[in-house]
């Protein structure tokens, strides 16, 4: 047996923190609980997230959605719905555009562990170091502990000052 969609009432459950819901058909992430703190859906057909971007999921700090269909434009909804993830594991999707990604992934200010292997993406000419030079945090990449010498965090802080964030070597 199989599920293929997230019932509506799933939403009710308001205490539920971890929702496993890997290896079946479900092609739309939509009626989450919301204290939700793990989803996954690892092994389904989702491409598509049917939550309201401007009614975030803060709890949130790990999604897991490899081996699915997602694209850029789910990708750019994640962010938005899921500000606070702590763990993305996006890898075995269909993400091709590595500046594109990069550039939604870094407004994920919280985020340590990245998983992206599996997508085309990962094809740019020195991914992982574009990785770890432009997602601040992140400490784990495809599995691999991410390992920055003085020089990139010094720059890195001096590229961030005016923002307000940095990265310390500790």
């Amino acid at each position: 047996m199989s599920v293929y969609g997230l019932d509506p009432t799933l939403a009710k459950f308001t205490q539920l923190k971890v929702l496993n819901f890997s290896f079946n058909n479900i092609s739309k992430i939509e009626f989450l609980p919301p204290n939700l703190e793990e989803l996954y859906l690892n092994g389904n057909q989702v491409n598509e997230v049917a939550l309201n971007p401007t009614k975030p999921f803060h709890s949130m700090i790990h999604l897991g959605l490899s081996m699915n269909k997602i694209r850029q434009t789910a990708l750019t909804v994640i962010v938005k719905v899921f500000p606070n993830l702590f763990c993305l594991d996006a890898s075995f999707n269909d993400l091709c555009d590595m500046e594109g990604a990069v550039n939604w992934i870094c407004k994920l200010k919280k985020i340590k562990m990245l998983y992206l292997e599996g997508n085309p993406l990962i094809f740019t000419n020195n991914y992982s170091n574009i990785i770890a030079e432009r997602i601040l945090g992140i400490k784990v990449l495809d599995g691999h502990p991410v390992f920055l010498d003085q020089s990139i965090i010094d720059a890195q802080n001096a590229k961030n000052k005016l923002n307000g964030t940095s990265r310390s070597s500790t």
